[in-house]
């Protein structure tokens, strides 16, 4: 590994200050400190540079874009199937963007290419409605499988293909993809609006492995809960009566350890969403 100087440091914030992303406006999570020099994420020249802590910085949420496609299930009731991916974009402070996160850098310096990473999770869940899924109907999470990884661009870029009413969408790894964390436990709830949007409100568990406690530094135990808010714009939900498949839908993840009293518009909700959920919730859980 190479030494991420204070100078090539200067040089990559002076170019990416120049960038933006769209921030999504859900209510401020918890505060977390990310190191993006861990795992090897960051490279100059195709070699990695070491853990730099001068390169962490404090956020609050995490901005991206999701496609799920939505299956109904065989048997009784009104039972369905979700199989997606969120691709993050960014991150964000009280509001205001963070250009320094090497999330999705691949630029060209004096010192030469300076490659970040991609930043991504991949999900299954279902979930039950009172009756079929349509404008108006309101259904229950049931189950939620998810994964948060980390994507080195060095050593190749992951491929992402969106949901099709015919088929899941997929995330493709190029080199080594590095498990950050993991969720298992869900509540919440999904619906169609009259717009053409899907939304869901949903709270999941978040454990992180060893290469995520090396990313997400702080605090020390981190979060054990994972909020989200997400929405699909008109237009952006295709459906067969059987198969559903969102394309077009943004927002943010934020991090607790404690659920709380704090509405969110059901306009800025996901629906399939993995690492889910700013829902209005009354129950309070101890920090582990």
């Amino acid at each position: 590994m190479i030494k991420f100087t204070p100078r090539l440091r200067t040089i990559v914030k002076a170019v990416l200050a120049v960038g933006v992303f769209a921030a999504a406006n859900a209510n401020a999570g918890m505060v977390f400190t990310v190191d993006p020099t861990s795992n090897g994420l960051v490279s100059v020249n195709g070699t990695p540079v070491a853990p730099t802590p001068a390169a962490q910085f404090d956020a609050d949420k995490i901005v991206g874009n999701s496609t799920v496609r939505l299956l109904t299930q065989a048997g009784p009731g009104f039972n369905y199937t979700g199989t997606g991916y969120i691709q993050y974009s960014g991150f964000a402070l009280a509001s205001s963007n963070i250009n320094d996160s090497y999330l999705g850098v691949d630029l060209i310096t004096p010192f030469g290419t300076v490659q970040g990473y991609n930043l991504y999770a991949t999900f299954t869940q279902t979930f039950s409605c009172a009756s079929a899924l349509s404008v108006g109907v309101e259904c229950s999470v049931t189950s939620i499988n998810l994964n948060l990884f980390a994507d080195a661009i060095a050593d190749g870029a992951a491929l992402f293909t969106e949901a099709t009413l015919a088929a899941d969408p997929t995330v493709t790894g190029v080199g080594t993809q590095v498990l950050l964390a993991s969720g298992n436990f869900a509540y919440g709830v999904a619906g169609l609006n009259t717009l053409g949007g899907a939304y869901q409100n949903v709270n999941t568990n978040i454990a992180l492995t060893a290469a995520g406690s090396a990313f997400f530094v702080k605090p020390d135990p981190f979060y054990t809960l994972t909020f989200n808010s997400f929405n699909n714009n008109t237009g952006g939900l295709a459906t067969d009566g059987t198969a559903f498949a969102i394309t077009d839908e943004s927002g943010a993840t934020t991090f607790s350890n404690a659920i709380t009293e704090v509405p969110e518009p059901a306009s800025l909700a996901l629906f399939g969403l993995a690492l889910a959920g700013v829902a209005t919730a009354r129950s309070r859980k101890n920090k582990k």
